[in-house]
């Protein structure tokens, strides 16, 4: 079974992550879980230079596309909360998911 996702760099200011992350725990994960076809979310940040990647995986491309508009919004919200820009929103085929 394929699954796709889709990458949104945000660039904030390390003094902000800890509000951005609040955010993404208390206010997008919430969200996010009530998307018919989310599959789960990653996040990568550098407390040093402020840059977060938000990774949110969805169960076919359909569900990622349908998501668009409302992921949007919640995009806009978590980069305000964090005192940042978006500065690239990216959907990919997952091409391997290795765990170990």
């Amino acid at each position: 079974m394929a699954l796709f996702g889709r990458a949104t760099e945000i660039q904030s200011s390390p003094q902000q992550i800890e509000e951005g992350l609040r955010h993404l725990r208390d206010e997008t994960m919430p969200a996010l879980r009530e998307f018919e076809g989310a599959k789960g979310f990653i996040a990568f940040g550098n407390r040093e230079t402020g840059k977060l990647i938000g990774i949110s995986l969805w169960e076919s491309q359909d569900a990622m596309v349908k998501a668009r508009d409302r992921a949007s919004q919640l995009r806009s919200a978590g980069a305000q909360a964090a005192g940042g820009q978006i500065t690239d929103v990216t959907e990919y085929e997952v091409m391997l998911d290795e765990r170990f």
